[in-house]
């Protein structure tokens, strides 16, 4: 109740100023309380523009989700009309497939329900959409439906300027970043439609969580899809990672497109969003990136140059580091070598690097022979993925969840461990990214790694101590 009322005071706010609001997602079931609340605080509002690829209805009667979330706008009476717009053109052999299509979505239905939704449905192309008067209308675009689009820019162009001229008091945005089909050219609609769109309006954004899960059997196959791409699924400009881990690695140019409009959390007491736009308009971070992000391709060179050399029987002359985790303005460096399903190999040198090149090699010929695995060996070359991670200064935390998953790679220290190598323990912030933990599920790892009970990071008791560090991370195959 406390969140319904809270955003139709925003809504209420925006129709007082004649303001419209943009809110922005990655999954689009997450438009359905928006388009509610929109609902309740507007009036005569009740007609539905939807860019889709897919018409998100369905049989199952689940809990809201991105598949079914249209419909049941339709079935709980606030939207009347629905204008579904699978494609900028359709012929008529196409508009009876996605008939056909939306049939099939609604056939285990009970008939009246499911007549009532497919009732509700006026299918088109965009270029038969900009002929009608629609009056007051509500749009929503899942950038899905630019995939298949043989001129994206044209269509969104062609769509930014016909939303802009509608009464429309709400525009949700929907990225369905488990349905693209190539990550660059998504973000770059993604960032073209925010720079086109120069109507005033009130943007908002919902990263979602940490460690989300699929929501429907379909997400999940196309997760797993990207996961077979680690070179694409963890590399930071272009990561596509469900819930918050997304828009934590948003590119650079995309997160300043959305500062650029003021974007906010949806809600006030969304502290996961709020968290990442912090992290966005960190301008020590920003100076951090822009110095060692474009030379990350170079360094993941360095270490793959490296491990064959190692194997080759080369070695590799320690550099200076400093373990003095509060030494700042410094960086430390780890490489870590991998197969789709298991490590291979780490080392990491924490802080205090001078050499970074030399870095990388020494911690590439460590990682080699890394101890805790069996030797790598030339002939799983084909299959190894090197993971570059380059640490900030380090900085000590406020309490064990004191951190952002993905972002802060952590070092706990713990004075009571049973050996000199276990007190102190490094866990770097891609693991998070690569296995979604959540931000409890990264401490357990942590505690596990260090050989102690996987909840004594809850524990005073035990006098851990954390300190975190913002990481750039790179993952490359090493033969692409």
């Amino acid at each position: 109740m406390l969140l319904l009322l809270c955003f139709l005071g925003l809504f209420l706010l925006s129709c007082t100023q004649k303001k419209q609001m943009v809110f922005l997602s990655d999954r689009h079931g997450l438009s359905f309380d928006v388009v509610v609340h929109a609902e309740l605080a507007l009036q005569g509002y009740s007609t539905l523009v939807l860019f889709d690829r897919h018409n998100d209805v369905s049989s199952y009667d689940a809990e809201v989700t991105s598949f079914n979330w249209v419909g049941r706008l339709v079935e709980s009476g606030f939207i009347k009309k629905v204008y579904w717009i699978p494609a900028y053109s359709l012929d008529d052999l196409s508009k009876r497939a996605n008939q056909k299509y939306l049939k099939k979505n609604l056939e285990n239905l009970e008939p009246g329900r499911a007549a009532r939704i497919f009732d509700a449905f006026y299918i088109c192309g965009f270029e038969e959409l900009k002929k009608l008067n629609l009056g007051k209308v509500i749009v929503t675009f899942d950038f899905d439906v630019l995939c298949k689009a043989e001129k994206p820019a044209v269509f969104i162009s062609g769509a930014v300027s016909w939303i802009e001229t509608q009464d429309c008091q709400l525009l949700t945005l929907a990225f369905s970043a488990a349905y693209q089909d190539e990550p660059s050219a998504a973000w770059k609609n993604l960032e073209a439609f925010v720079r086109c769109y120069g109507k005033n309006a009130d943007w908002r954004i919902n990263c979602g969580y940490f460690a989300e899960k699929p929501e429907s059997n379909e997400e999940n196959e196309s997760w797993n899809l990207w996961k077979k791409k680690p070179e694409v699924f963890s590399r930071f400009d272009a990561g596509f990672y469900s819930g918050a881990y997304f828009w934590l690695n948003a590119p650079r140019s995309v997160q300043s497109e959305l500062i650029k409009k003021g974007i906010l959390p949806y809600t006030e007491n969304d502290t996961t969003t709020a968290e990442i736009l912090k992290i966005w308009k960190n301008e020590s971070y920003r100076a951090f990136y822009e110095k060692y992000a474009g030379k990350l391709p170079e360094y993941k060179e360095i270490a793959v140059n490296a491990l064959k050399d190692s194997l080759n029987g080369g070695i590799f002359p320690p550099v200076y580091s400093n373990y003095d985790l509060s030494v700042q303005n410094s960086v430390g460096v780890a490489v870590r070598f991998r197969t789709l399903t298991n490590d291979r190999g780490c080392f990491a040198l924490y802080c205090g690097v001078d050499d970074i090149e030399g870095a990388i090699r020494h911690c590439a010929f460590e990682a080699a022979r890394d101890p805790r695995y069996p030797h790598i060996e030339k002939a799983e070359l084909d299959k190894l993925y090197v993971n570059i991670s380059i640490f900030s200064d380090w900085q000590k935390m406020n309490g064990a969840l004191d951190f952002v998953p993905g972002f802060d790679s952590l070092i706990m220290d713990n004075p009571n461990a049973s050996t000199e190598d276990l007190k102190r323990t490094l866990l770097q912030a891609s693991l998070a990214t690569e296995r979604a933990y959540s931000a409890q599920d990264f401490l357990r790892r942590l505690c596990r790694k260090a050989k102690i009970d996987a909840i004594a990071w809850q524990t005073e008791s035990q006098n851990l101590e954390f300190y975190k560090a913002p990481t750039i991370t790179y993952t490359s195959k090493i033969h692409e």
